[in-house]
C-alpha cells in the first residue's frame, strides 16, 4: 500500500510540475506580446527608410524654374552667401521663398499630409542654422527631445544627418527628426 501511495504521489508532483512550466511559460507569453514596445522593427525601419528617402529625394529634385538646377544645388547656393544667384525666374528670388517652395512642394504634400511630427533644420559647419521647418499636431509638443518619453507625447523619436559639401572643406548639414 505505501508503494501504491508512492506512485499516486509522484504524478501528482509530476502533474504539479507541468502545471508550473506551463504558467512560467504563459507568463513569458505575455510579458513579450501584449506588454512589448508599441513600435514593431517593421515600424522602426520603415520611418528610418522614410526619412532618408525624403531627404535623398529632395536634395535630387530639379526644379525646371532655375534650368534644371537641383535642390542641392539651390541650398549651397543659399549657404555660401545667404542669397540665391541661381536664376529662378520670380519663383525663388529670396530665402524665404525658397522656404515657401521647401514647403509647398515637399512638405506639405507628404509630410505635413501624412501628419508626421518632424523637425526639418538646415545648418552650416558653425550651427549656424540656414532654414528651419516644424510640424506637429499641437504647437506645444514640438518634436524634442524634452518631449520623448514616458507620459510625453511621444514615445521615439527617429533622426537622420546628411551632409552638403559646400567646397573648402565646408559642409551644410541637413537634419531631420521625425517623432512618434
Amino acid at each position: 500500500m505505501s508503494r501504491k501511495g508512492t506512485k499516486g504521489q509522484m504524478e501528482i508532483m509530476g502533474l504539479v510540475i507541468i502545471i508550473v512550466l506551463l504558467l512560467i511559460g504563459m507568463l513569458f507569453v505575455i510579458r513579450f506580446t501584449l506588454l512589448s514596445d508599441t513600435k514593431s522593427i517593421k515600424d522602426t525601419f520603415k520611418e528610418k527608410e522614410m526619412i532618408a528617402n525624403f531627404v535623398n529625394a529632395m536634395r535630387l529634385t530639379t526644379v525646371n524654374e532655375c534650368r534644371g538646377a537641383s535642390m542641392e544645388q539651390l541650398l549651397i547656393d543659399v549657404a555660401d552667401d545667404r542669397i540665391i544667384s541661381i536664376e529662378c525666374g520670380s519663383v525663388i528670388t529670396t530665402v524665404p521663398k525658397l522656404e515657401s517652395f521647401i514647403q509647398d512642394n515637399f512638405l506639405n504634400p507628404t509630410l505635413n499630409k501624412w501628419n508626421v511630427a518632424y523637425t526639418l533644420e538646415f545648418t552650416d559647419d558653425v550651427n549656424q542654422r540656414v532654414m528651419i521647418f516644424h510640424h506637429v499636431s499641437d504647437p506645444n509638443q514640438w518634436c524634442a527631445t524634452n518631449n520623448i518619453g514616458a507620459g510625453k507625447p511621444y514615445s521615439r523619436k527617429e533622426q537622420d544627418q546628411k551632409p552638403i559639401p559646400l567646397g573648402g572643406g565646408r559642409n551644410m548639414f541637413v537634419n531631420i527628426e521625425i517623432c512618434s
